[in-house]
This record gives structure tokens, sequence and C-alpha cells, in this order.
């Protein structure tokens, strides 16, 4: 009898299905046993699986507790390295700025010694033709000869001032932390370099004014009588001194004449009547020379009583000062030849 015929049985045999569920209760109340020991059994695995697991999540917890702890830490760190950051990046700033100040000056320097070195190389010649003219001028040349030796030490001294920046620059590029101070006295030698620069210019300039002035000194009979003038006479400094003496001139005046670049006798180009010329000699003629040569030859007139007449001379003149000669009467020499010269 298969299941199904067992069920259909005990439906239509109430009794029988009375019976069965005995037997079958009597047989699973049997099996109770059995199974709530097997229960106990996992239940007590399960208390020390619980066990187990609450050690392990203590663990976990401590770790999490280590890891918060760290992490804060880690906030901490990374706050601090941001603020250095900004730091060593406003320094960075700093630096770009003092390099392209430091470029810049280099840029100047770069183009003043090319013009330099034109103007050295022209003067070679001009210098060469000077020592024959200048032989009586030998404490002259002594003081020109002490100012090239001064500009020889100098420029061997820039020599290894560069060599030194060169080292300093290397040791910059490796410690950040003193690019600031360094690179600042870096600024003041540049700024060093340029002054002595222009100091080298300006000898040069009063070099030129030397040479000029021989030049006049040789040759003024010949520019003079180009523009009228005769009989011209160079008048040395010891006669004028004495006629000045004899003049009663007094002392800040005789002293502002005798240091005008040269004094000539002469005829007058209109009148015939002799007349005093005070020259005043220079590379290029500005406003200044005319107002000295002016004054020095209202001086002079004054001392003496006689006519004088003012002149500027000089390789070039610029705007300002002829329009002031010609509005003051100055005779104005500039000699051709002198341009190529003072070029």
């Amino acid at each position: 009898m298969n299941t199904l015929e067992i069920i259909t049985e005990m439906r239509q045999n109430p009794s029988l299905a009375a019976e069965l569920r005995a037997v079958v209760l009597s047989e699973r109340l049997l099996e109770l046993p059995e199974k709530v020991a097997s229960m106990d059994d996992k239940l007590e695995k399960l208390i020390e699986i619980s066990k187990r697991h609450e050690s392990r999540l203590s663990r976990i917890e401590k770790i999490a507790e280590r890891h918060e702890t760290t992490l804060a830490e880690l906030v901490e760190v990374s706050k601090r390295h941001e603020s250095r950051l900004s730091r060593i990046e406003k320094i960075a700033e700093r630096h770009e700025a003092t390099l392209a100040e430091l470029v810049e000056i280099s840029k100047r320097h770069e183009s003043r010694l090319d013009r330099i070195e034109k103007i050295a190389e022209r003067h070679e010649a001009t210098l060469a033709e000077l020592v024959e003219i200048s032989k009586r001028h030998e404490s002259r040349l002594s003081r020109i000869e002490k100012i090239a030796e001064r500009h020889e030490a100098t420029l061997a001294e820039l020599v290894e001032i560069s060599k030194r920046h060169e080292s300093r620059l290397d040791r910059i590029e490796k410690i950040a932390e003193r690019h600031e101070a360094t690179l600042a006295e870096l600024v003041e030698i540049s700024k060093r370099h340029e002054t002595i620069l222009k100091r080298y210019g300006d000898d040069i300039g009063q070099l030129k004014g030397g040479y000029f002035e021989s030049q006049w000194r040789e040759k003024a009979t010949a520019y003079l009588a180009s523009r009228g003038f005769r009989q011209i006479h160079l008048i040395n400094r010891g006669d004028l001194d004495s006629l000045l003496t004899k003049a009663g001139a007094e002392d800040d005046f005789r002293c502002d004449i005798l240091l005008a670049d040269a004094v000539h006798s002469a005829i007058g180009k209109d009148d015939k009547v002799s007349v005093y010329i005070v020259a005043e000699v220079s590379s290029r003629i500005d406003v200044n020379d005319i107002e000295r040569s002016l004054r020095r030859a209202e001086l002079l007139g004054q001392a003496t009583g006689g006519v004088c007449v003012a002149c500027a001379v000089g390789a070039s003149i610029d705007e300002l000062a002829q329009k002031l000669a010609i509005q003051k009467n100055v005779v104005v020499v500039t000699p051709t030849e002198w341009n190529t010269q003072a070029a």
C-alpha cells in the first residue's frame, strides 16, 4: 500500500487514523531526547562561536580606535604640510621675481658692455694718436694710467666675484631655504657692478674731454681763423694769472677764469679790435658749457675792461645748448673730424 492509499484509507476509517497517530506520535516522542541533545550541542557550539566573535570584535574595536587616532594624526600632519607648502610656494614666487630682476640687470650689463667694447675698439686708434700729441702732458697721462690700473684691478675683482657667483648659484639650487638671502646679496652685487660700469663710462668721457682739449690747444688757431678771427694766441695760465692779478680781480673770480679750458687773445672779425676768447671744450656741448663760457667771459671782461667772446667747442651740440648759444651770441665750434672721434 502506497502513501496515497494509506491517506485514502485513513479518511474512510477514522479509527485507523487515530491508531496511526498514536503510533507516529510515540515514535516522535522517543526521538525528542536525541534531538534535544543535538540542539544542546549546537547551542554550545553557537555560544563558543559567539564568544570568539565577541573577542574578535573587541580586538577589531581596539584596532578601529587606533585607526581613528592615527587618522587624526594624519589630518594634523596634512594641515602642517599644507602650511609649509604655502610658505614654500611664497618663497618660490619671491625667488622667481628676484631672478627676473637679475635677468633684466644682466641684460642691461650685456648691452653696456657691448657699447663699451665698441667704444674701446674705436679708442684704440685714437689713443695711439693721443700718445703722440700729448707727450708734453706727461702728468695727465700718469693720472690716466693710474685710472686704467684701477680699472684693471676692478675688472679682475669682477671676474673673481662672477666665479664666486657661479659657485653660489650651484649651492642655491640645492639649498632652497637660503635662496632669499643669497639672491638679495646677488642683487646688491649686481647693482655695484652697474655703478662700476657707469664710473668706467664716466672715465672714458673724461678721457675724451682731455683729448679734445688737447686737440683744441693744438689747432685752435685754424678753427678760430675759420670764424674770422686773426692773430690768435693761446694765453698760458701763468700769463693769464698775472694779467688778472694786475687787474685786481677778486680771488674767487680769478680762480673761476683760470679754470677755463682755454683763453686766447685775437683780433675780432668785425670791428678789428683786440678781444679775449674764453673757450669751454667738451665731447658734446650742453647748456652747462654755454653758461660756463658766458660766465667766465663776463668775469674776464669785468676784470680787464676788454672785449671778451664766449666760445663753446665740441664734437657736437645738443638742441637746447644750440638755442642758448644763438640767443647769447656764443661762438660755437664743432670740427667735422671730431664727430668720428667722439663716436
